[in-house]
């Protein structure tokens, strides 16, 4: 798992967890004696923030992607034409738990079903260049 995939997500998590840092110096060193506003609750106050920040830019948006490809996969069907993440265009002419079989131009192949890395459009005039490959000769 990339932890801190986004650049901008993780210069602002390294920034939150920083100054986290720095709201969390011993009493005395901050000047405000004993009568201090949070005291120790701006330690946790922070780390919330920063775990917030986290979900909200790096696993919210991971679990979403996740999503989507489960669906895909499920929702595969024979006749659909399919685009695998290596490439290749085809017409899914088997389907089992794992793996899905594909029909190319010259034969046949057989790929993991998170390899499919979506459906190409149903009707004429897709602007995907797969579908003037597969239309060449009736496959």
């Amino acid at each position: 798992m990339k932890f801190f995939a986004n650049n901008r997500a993780s210069a602002l998590a390294l920034s939150v967890l920083a100054v986290a840092a720095a709201g969390c110096a011993p009493a005395g060193t901050t000047g405000e004696g004993e009568s201090g506003g949070f005291g120790n609750y701006t330690l946790l106050i922070w780390l919330a923030l920063f775990g917030a920040i986290v979900y909200f830019l790096m696993i919210r948006p991971q679990r979403k992607t996740r999503q989507k490809q489960r669906e895909l996969s499920d929702s595969l069907a024979i006749g659909d034409e399919v685009r695998t993440i290596g490439g290749l265009f085809g017409i899914v002419v088997g389907i089992s738990d794992d793996h899905v079989e594909l029909g190319l131009v010259e034969g046949r192949i057989r790929v993991s079903r998170g390899a499919i890395a979506g459906k190409i459009g149903g009707g004429g005039g897709s602007s995907d260049p797969g579908n003037e490959i597969m239309n060449k000769d009736g496959n």
